[in-house]
């Protein structure tokens, strides 16, 4: 039930299922966005058949969600595989996740190859400021062409002016490879340090 905190689809679902409990379908109602909710309700009140016939629809997208992303994390894998054994750079793998705009997946990459947690590096991502990203980045020596290309994806994905990657990239190029190596090694050490 916690996984359905957030997913509006999941959540739905979850409110209509035949064997879910009286208590547990209270407690999932207030999780629905206030016009989902009042939706839904309506539409039960009105035309059960078709509540029913969405939930299921809704079922059923949630399922090839899920199989999507398993094939996308297979492909990543593969991808990192043909880079530790030098069938690609790391700058092609990541071009090809971000011609699919698989945000997601090029957190995987980039957290497998800094040996880095996923969370650690999607913050870096979607936060504002672009300097833990491009120090990231530049760390494992991505082209400036594919971090132009990953930073026109990060401002479409929070919104952000096409300037902003324009002065992102122009920052990157400044930026030193072993400076930021060592950043991320000083980085590295304290995670390190925390776990032991």
């Amino acid at each position: 039930m916690n996984n359905a905190n957030g997913d509006q689809v999941l959540q739905a679902s979850l409110c209509t299922r035949p064997d879910i409990t009286a208590d547990a379908a209270k407690n999932l109602m207030p999780l629905l966005p206030p016009e989902g909710k009042k939706r839904l309700t309506w539409l039960f009140q009105h035309n059960k058949e078709a509540a029913e016939a969405l939930v299921d629809q809704a079922q059923k997208d949630v399922a090839k969600e899920k199989l999507a992303s398993r094939k996308g994390r297979i492909e990543t894998k593969i991808l990192l595989a043909d880079f530790r054994e030098d069938k690609m750079t790391l700058s092609e793998a990541i071009s090809h996740l971000v011609d699919g705009e698989r945000v997601s997946d090029i957190v995987l990459c980039i957290a497998s190859i800094a040996d880095m947690d996923e969370p650690v590096v999607a913050n870096a991502f979607y936060q504002v400021n672009d300097e833990p990203i491009s120090i990231l980045c530049k760390s494992l020596d991505v082209s400036v062409d594919v971090f132009t290309k990953l930073m026109g994806l990060r401002c479409g994905k929070l919104k952000l002016p096409l300037s902003a990657a324009g002065r992102s990239v122009a920052s990157y190029k400044e930026l030193d490879i072993s400076s930021s190596q060592r950043a991320m090694r000083f980085v590295q050490m304290r995670k390190n340090l925390n776990q032991g």
